[in-house]
């Protein structure tokens, strides 16, 4: 059973993805190559509201087959720099377009004491782009919000370059 009501397919050329997401999220370029979604205000939670984004950037600090050893390295930063980090659990597969794609779920808590339950993903795209996907929700808003994460991320396609 899907977690995405209303399910739209959205694309970005300058990410060079699709996603299926819902359609009563809202989108924002945050740069030419970094989209954010916000889902609806939850009004029992102050009007938090849960993000999913997706930046393409060129990597750095690695050659595409130090890509294992990125991966572990950027597990053990957010296990060490982030206060209250507990691991849910460290999934690594391929998308139907060949992005090979290390997802890390988590939770952590701000510096306002919030906790929160989150998704970094990594995927490499070529040598010259690797994807950062990052997604956040409130702990209480977990049940709801990590399976929608888990399907967006799923969902993403890679776009043929123009």
């Amino acid at each position: 059973m899907s977690h995405l009501e209303n399910i739209v397919s959205f694309a970005h050329e300058g990410t060079r993805i699709s996603a299926l997401v819902p359609g009563s999220w809202a989108v924002s370029e945050v740069t030419p190559r970094h989209v954010r979604f916000f889902a609806p205000a939850h009004p029992d939670h102050e009007d938090h509201r849960s993000t999913f984004s997706i930046s393409l950037g060129e990597p750095e600090g690695f050659a595409p087959d130090e890509y294992e050893d990125f991966c572990d390295a950027s597990l053990a930063r957010l296990s060490e720099g982030l206060p209250g980090f507990a691991l849910r659990r460290v999934e690594r597969f391929t998308l139907s377009s060949f992005v090979d794609i290390h997802a890390v779920w988590y939770h952590s808590r701000a510096e306002s004491g919030l906790e929160f339950a989150m998704l970094q993903a990594l995927g490499l795209l070529d040598r010259y782009n690797v994807y950062l996907i990052n997604a956040a929700t409130l702990t209480p808003l977990a049940d709801v919000y990590l399976p929608a994460f888990d399907e967006i991320l799923r969902s993403l396609r890679v776009l043929p370059v123009r």
